[in-house]
Parts: structure tokens; C-alpha cells; sequence
């Protein structure tokens, strides 16, 4: 059987076209994408990570007297390997992101983040969710982001599992001991 054509589209484009149309449908209103300045990114103060290297670190420089100035030099040195792929290939992924006031909340992609600050880059894509996610969504993002990392310690494996045991018992309005 050939296939049919409507109004001059081949019926394999004309199926292609409407599955784009359903899937915009389906999630409009759940998340765009859209490319941000840094400057107007923060990071999430509360994610169970435990990089000691900061936005300030990287545009102002490690202070010697830092407390972690070893372990911010060693963050850096990782973190530029990253950055030597993103100033020759971009960010592949984009980070995740959600409005808080007049800037926005990282959710995931903090090395991704880091590392085009380092790459002086002036903005990065990012998947922009409409809203703050749930406490439990939250940490579960950021668990699925944390967990892919090789390099991850247990500590924070644990800590991420930790937050997201406290989120679902604040959720039931229980706390955890």
C-alpha cells in the first residue's frame, strides 16, 4: 500500500509533525528550555553535595587562608577538565534550573555550571521547570544527578539518600531521628 499524502506531506512527515505537536501538548506548562546568563544562576545552598568550591571562588580566586583551599584547588583542577570540553563542545546536557525572585535555583548540572564559569562562558542552556519542585521531587533530582558522578564519596551518597529520607518524612509531616 503507498502512502497516502495530505495536503502535499507524506504521511511519514505528517505523523512525524503531529507526535511533536502531542508531545508539546502533553508537557506545556511543565518545563521549557531557553539559554540564561550565568550571573543569573544561583546554586541550591541546601543540596546534599559536598563541593567546597564556590561561584565567588571562581570569579574572585581561592583565598591561601581559606580553610579548604587544598580541596577548592583540587575542585578547580577537576572542574577544568570539564571546562576544556565545554569551551570546545558546549554543555551536551543542559542544567536544571527553576525562578527564585529575580534569579534562578541550580536543581542539577552544579559542575556543568562551575566549569562554564571557568570556560568564560556568559550564559549555559538550561531546562527552566515553572516552578520550584516539591521538597521530595527536589532531592530526588538531584539524587539522580549526584548518583551518575563516578567520583561521588559515600559520604555524599549517603547524604543525598539522607535528604531524601528527610523530604518524604517532612512531606508526612514526620521527622526523621
Amino acid at each position: 500500500m503507498s502512502k497516502r499524502k495530505k495536503f502535499g506531506i507524506a504521511a511519514d512527515i505528517d505523523q512525524g509533525l503531529s507526535d511533536v505537536i502531542n508531545a508539546v501538548n502533553n508537557n506545556t506548562g511543565n518545563f521549557r528550555y531557553d539559554v540564561v546568563a550565568l550571573s543569573r544562576i544561583e546554586t541550591d545552598p541546601e543540596n546534599p553535595r559536598e563541593l567546597k568550591i564556590s561561584v565567588e571562588d571562581l570569579r574572585n580566586g581561592i583565598q591561601e587562608n581559606d580553610l579548604y583551599y587544598q580541596v577548592k584547588k583540587q575542585e578547580k583542577t577537576e572542574l577544568e577538565t570539564l571546562a576544556d570540553t565545554i569551551k570546545t563542545k558546549g554543555v551536551l546536557n543542559p542544567i536544571i534550573i527553576y525562578k527564585n525572585f529575580d534569579k534562578y535555583r541550580l536543581v542539577a548540572g552544579e559542575r556543568r555550571f562551575l566549569a562554564s564559569i571557568i570556560a568564560q562562558k556568559q550564559d549555559i542552556h538550561a531546562r527552566i521547570l515553572p516552578e520550584k519542585p516539591a521538597l521530595m521531587i527536589l532531592r530526588q533530582l538531584q539524587w539522580i544527578e549526584n548518583n551518575e558522578r563516578t567520583n561521588l564519596s559515600l559520604k555524599e551518597r549517603l547524604n543525598n539518600i539522607r535528604a531524601i529520607m528527610d523530604a518524604y518524612m517532612q512531606e508526612r509531616g514526620r521527622q526523621i531521628i
